[in-house]
């Protein structure tokens, strides 16, 4: 969610108008997931349910699933009779659930980007404070009555919990992005990141030190000089890889089920993924972004980044 944060405040940025910004935010997102919720109902599911035909479209779970997973504020997890059996049953897709949160935190640039006009930094921060407190507090007090009704308490389909956990980082990135021109993305600051980071982890200063360190040490890496002398690619599978590579294990667990977890079941599972992905980029999420030309206003010179 911090890389995140990051690239859509750059986007957000560099659109235009809103509207503009909403457009290039809806090709990315919308087109690879729905394909992906649509084979999964309409060509997976079938194929490896317990039910006849029939009663699997006839059921609640079915269109639960469609409508749900199609819309920016759902999440549903199963299909009627398919991946009983898995030792992770029923569940189509968990990534999935995530998405949401993603896109509030989509609407939430809007509002911090209007609202705060001129003075973004300063609500960026306002929004990142608000998020990291509430984070932080249902990370160390556990035992607090009003948390452990929070974490099961959810506004407009939207967990508090996930939303602040999510928020914090996500906005921490946006941080990261106002201020992408006067950090320094030097190696000796990266390695200091990653042993601060590291020895973090056992305590209750991991989430504080990982809104700082963990987006530096993902930015160092994109743009360390290693990454820079790679060939050039416009081909970004890594959104495909997220959308399919859940319900491709789930399959081969069912068709392959004494395979285990590794060897044979992990080799097929990473090049059908692969090969899911690389169909989602070529045939669903580029044709899609193409159309932003048709959709939106003429874009504004991108900022530049210094490392």
């Amino acid at each position: 969610f911090s890389i995140s944060g990051y690239l859509v405040w750059i986007s957000w940025s560099r659109s235009p108008t809103p509207a503009d910004y909403i457009v290039n935010r809806a090709l990315r997102i919308y087109p690879g997931l729905a394909v992906v919720v649509l084979l999964a109902a309409l060509v997976l599911g079938p194929l490896v349910t317990g039910l006849p035909l029939a009663a699997y479209l006839g059921n609640e779970l079915f269109w639960s699933y469609l409508a749900h997973n199609l819309t920016p504020w759902g999440f549903a997890s199963y299909l009627p009779g398919v991946f009983e059996a898995n030792p992770l049953p029923r569940v189509v897709n968990m990534p999935l659930w995530t998405i949401p949160y993603e896109i509030l935190m989509y609407g939430a640039v809007v509002v911090v980007g209007w609202v705060g006009a001129r003075r973004t930094v300063v609500v960026s921060w306002i929004a990142f404070g608000l998020l990291a407190a509430v984070h932080a507090w249902n990370t160390f007090d556990h035992d607090d009555p009003w948390l452990v009704g929070a974490r099961s308490r959810y506004v407009m389909g939207y967990e508090l919990e996930s939303v602040s956990a999510f928020g914090s980082f996500f906005w921490s990135g946006v941080l990261f992005a106002h201020y992408r021109n006067r950090i320094r993305m030097r190696g000796a600051y990266a390695f200091i990141a990653l042993v601060v980071l590291l020895a973090s982890a056992p305590t209750r200063a991991f989430v504080p030190v990982a809104w700082a360190a963990l987006p530096y040490l993902l930015l160092y890496l994109a743009f360390a000089p290693a990454m820079s002398a790679l060939p050039d690619s416009r081909n970004d599978y890594s959104y495909g890889i997220y959308l399919y590579a859940w319900p491709v294990q789930q399959t081969v667990a069912t068709l392959l089920p004494d395979a285990g977890a590794w060897g044979l079941s992990l080799a097929v599972s990473l090049l059908a993924t692969t090969a899911c992905a690389v169909f989602s980029w070529h045939v669903v999420e580029q044709p899609a972004l193409g159309l932003k030309r048709r959709l939106t206003t003429r874009r504004a010179p991108a900022p530049s980044h210094r490392a």
